[in-house]
């Protein structure tokens, strides 16, 4: 809270550019078994971001998504370059799950979605379900912890809640 007063003054006084906050588009699916959520977050990583992410910093971007019930499920994605390849890493949250990239708008674009997250079990879900999503911004260190850098959105956190009547209600 103290900080996002020192940021607000910051930017009214000019000292600080204004950042604002990515734009989470959500779309929530069902099949047979499961229910499943697709992400984009256009701005992800904004300019001033990319310059860190260039020099080197692994930015991040943290999405969690709950359905009424259920335990909540986490996806991860960064980026950052690697300045001995000369190529753009996108990261999916585990050491196996990363994609090298030469074109920055490609990678930037690759790391602000997430596909196909799980959030549950269709007969695991309530009559009535609520689904929430948040995403907050971050960066991961040397040994991969995660390091809230809530500046870097202007201290925004995206989110959506869906509210569905029943499973049957969830669109295919």
């Amino acid at each position: 809270m103290l900080r996002q007063l020192f940021f607000g003054i910051g930017v009214l006084l000019g000292l600080v550019p204004a950042q604002d906050g990515p734009d989470l588009s959500v779309r929530i699916y069902r099949n047979e078994a499961a229910v499943y959520l697709n992400a984009e977050l256009l701005g992800a990583f904004p300019e001033g971001s990319l310059e860190l992410a260039a020099a080197g910093t692994e930015l991040a971007f943290r999405l969690t998504a709950q359905a009424e019930g259920t335990v909540p499920v986490v996806a991860l994605r960064s980026l950052r370059f690697d300045a001995g390849t000369a190529r753009w890493i996108v990261g999916y949250g585990s050491a196996d799950g990363r994609r090298s990239l030469a074109d920055r708008e490609a990678a930037s674009l690759l790391a602000s979605r997430v596909w196909a997250l799980r959030l549950g079990e269709l007969d695991r879900l309530p009559g009535g379900v609520t689904i929430t999503i948040t995403a907050e911004s971050g960066i991961i260190d040397g040994s991969g912890l995660w390091h809230d850098a809530g500046i870097l959105w202007g201290y925004a956190r995206p989110g959506r809640r869906f509210a569905f009547a029943d499973t049957v209600a969830i669109p295919r």
